[in-house]
């Protein structure tokens, strides 16, 4: 798949060939998106975030994508919203798959928990490419040693709390 449209949206990160993230394109990128070969887009924020596009799910619809939307309050993610995603992604194997949010900041958190628990990746290259995005916070580290627990994962010593 082409990357040529990598400087128009905010934060982009392909994850392999067939799955991207990013923050919020803009609404003259879908078409891109959809050119470059990704079958479905999955929205992780809420429709309340600023730069949400509300046309957003017609836009990619009309362009023959799938849409689906796991609204994630950023203040209070759930590991259910985790494992939907997951779940998603485990049934879609074969699509070509664009994930965004406002920032990417959901979306690498929720993906350094995939790489790790579905891909076998190293914990500590999952976690240097999501610093690549951001650094999470105390609120997102909670959630990444919730999920990790609930998986039966080896604990990750990056995401314990500072001793204070």
């Amino acid at each position: 798949m082409s990357n040529y449209f990598i400087e128009h949206i905010i934060n982009f990160a392909p994850i392999n060939e067939r799955i991207a993230t990013s923050g919020q394109p803009e609404r003259s990128v879908f078409p891109l998106i959809n050119a470059a070969g990704y079958q479905m887009v999955i929205y992780l924020a809420v429709y309340e975030s600023p730069n949400h596009i509300a046309e957003e799910p017609q836009i990619v619809r009309d362009l023959g994508m799938e849409f689906i939307h796991i609204p994630v309050i950023w203040t209070s993610p759930r590991p259910e919203q985790f494992d939907q995603l997951a779940s998603i992604l485990e049934e879609n194997k074969g699509k070509n798959i664009f994930i965004h949010c406002e920032l990417n900041y959901r979306v690498s958190s929720f993906l350094f928990l995939y790489k790790v628990l579905y891909l076998n990746s190293d914990p500590e290259s999952a976690w240097w490419s999501m610093l690549e995005i951001w650094e999470p916070d105390a609120t997102w580290r909670a959630l990444m040693r919730e999920v990790l627990s609930r998986h039966d994962a080896a604990p990750f010593e990056r995401l314990e709390e500072p001793e204070l």
